[in-house]
């Protein structure tokens, strides 16, 4: 399990003037095979769903142009794309750090 949790920060924004205000941290486990990790139980369907969603939201003119001025790339794949990068990555980069270990 090295390596495997990651903290992310979530801006809380003030919704009468949309000005980040705060930020929360929030720790996800990454695993090693499956990427970022939904309560087991999750239906497909809701995982679909959730991935759509976060790809229009990340799609938006408006939510692009707030995070270009900070250099942050917004990028969104579907689950199964996601997986397959996860296990590709997981694959490539083991020869690397299995060695070192």
């Amino acid at each position: 399990m090295e390596n495997e949790f990651e903290i992310y920060f979530q801006p809380q924004v003030r919704l009468s003037d949309k000005l980040v205000v705060a930020a929360e941290a929030l720790l996800r486990w990454r695993h090693p095979e499956r990427g970022i990790l939904a309560p087991a139980a999750t239906p497909k369907a809701i995982v679909d769903k959730a991935s759509q969603e976060i790809a229009q939201v990340l799609a938006a003119a408006d939510v692009k142009k707030r995070f270009e001025p900070q250099g942050v790339e917004l990028v969104s794949s579907p689950p199964d794309k996601f997986d397959a990068v996860i296990k590709s990555d997981a694959e490539r980069y083991g020869k690397l750090v299995k060695p070192a270990n």
